[in-house]
């Protein structure tokens, strides 16, 4: 019976230890995200092609234009050890949280069109992940696995997403 207030006590200090920030990249949902395509882009960042049809949202908006928060990574398939970020914001030195989950391959989605805002699986365990202020992030992925992933961006209050290859 004495030991009852000491675990109530000792549960009451671990929640209360946990900030906003330490839960800002925790996931609703830690299954691993379903890819049905993803969009090819050079080491410039420039579009090569569509695989699939991406589940992705790269912006607020309907497109690079009409969003005032957009981001795009490059190159895609990634084989050069590196990928890049590029973010579009309002202002340059808001605060990003990126991160990278593993995702696995649809097949039976990559044939169709699905309405991406009911197809939406935020998941997965974060395999890399980062903070940044500027407008570009450059990050290794040379001890990454081969395969297919989800890379998420998090501003203000837009969560944004792309699906990613590493070879």
């Amino acid at each position: 019976m004495k030991r009852i207030p000491i675990l109530i006590f000792l549960f009451a200090i671990a929640i209360s230890s946990c900030t906003k920030e330490d839960t800002e990249l925790r996931l609703p949902d830690f299954t691993t995200p379903s890819i049905k395509g993803y969009y090819q882009r050079d080491f410039h960042g420039l579009s090569m092609g569509i695989v699939g049809n991406p589940n992705v949202r790269l912006g607020n908006g309907t497109d690079y234009t009409n969003s005032t928060y957009y981001f795009v990574t490059y190159p895609n398939p990634s084989s050069d050890n590196v990928l890049f970020i590029y973010v579009k914001a309002p202002t340059d030195h808001e605060k990003k949280l990126v991160w990278i989950t593993p995702a696995y391959w649809d097949n039976q989605g990559s044939n169709y069109i699905i309405n991406k805002d009911n197809y939406i699986i935020i998941g997965g365990h974060p395999y890399i992940q980062a903070e940044f202020t500027s407008d570009h992030l450059m990050i290794d992925v040379s001890l990454v696995p081969q395969g297919y992933y989800r890379i998420y961006l998090k501003v203000n209050d837009h969560l944004l997403y792309d699906n990613i290859v590493i070879n």
